[in-house]
């Protein structure tokens, strides 16, 4: 009862002037028409990006022009890129390294996906991802379980379960007004709860409550 959370604010100011997806996309060498998920972490065992690729290579029959973007740096690098080739979609899987341009590439983004295997402080490609109306798909790990409301900003799926999460990556992209919805639903939310003025707001309400217990 003595605990408060305030959640970290994003600024929005970087989500002003964006360019449009499909010049982001041709930049990129992705078409137009492709569907398009991804997946913004450290290459690392901790965030799970072979769970995503394992969960991609389940659909390259039924989504042959399905593409993934894995921006981040790290140690996994070299075994993330060999292990798309040996699952058959290394074409389809893009490699980005450190991208300062980030919040443009995700607005160019179908679905962005987090597959943690473990907990997370938040998840802040989840709020960002949100703020852009984008739905998404994460590991139900603490932290992440509250950047992300399961059915309400997307879709929530076991750590480590390829299975499971290729089923929610295909639930969405079968759906596009179920994908609309929860990018919408998920951006009103992340406004009220993941934006600089909530936070402060937040901070701002703990001071009053502290001052008026103070005073009795």
């Amino acid at each position: 009862e003595r605990v408060r959370v305030a959640y970290n604010g994003v600024d929005m100011r970087r989500f002003q002037s964006l360019p449009p997806p499909a010049e982001v996309r041709l930049s990129l060498q992705i078409p137009a028409s492709a569907p398009l998920i991804g997946c913004v972490a450290h290459l690392s065992k901790k965030k799970g990006q072979e769970f995503l690729l394992r969960a991609a290579a389940r659909l390259k029959d039924k989504y042959p022009d399905l593409h993934c973007l894995l921006i981040g740096e790290g140690e996994m690098t070299g075994e993330l890129r060999e292990m798309a080739f040996s699952l058959g979609i290394g074409e389809r899987v893009h490699l980005l390294g450190f991208r300062s341009d980030v919040i443009q590439i995700i607005n160019a983004m179908d679905i962005l996906i987090l597959p943690s295997i473990a907990k997370e402080g938040l998840g802040l490609a989840l709020v960002e991802a949100a703020l852009l109306g984008k739905p998404t798909i994460a590991s139900d790990a603490p932290g992440i379980d509250e950047a992300l409301k399961d059915g309400c900003s997307g879709i929530l799926v076991p750590p480590g379960d390829p299975v499971r999460l290729a089923g929610a990556l295909e639930r969405l992209l079968l759906d596009p007004e179920l994908r609309n919805r929860m990018g919408e639903d998920g951006r009103q939310r992340a406004l009220e709860m993941f934006t600089v003025a909530a936070m402060t707001d937040q901070v701002e309400a703990l001071y009053y409550e502290l001052i008026d217990k103070g005073k009795t």
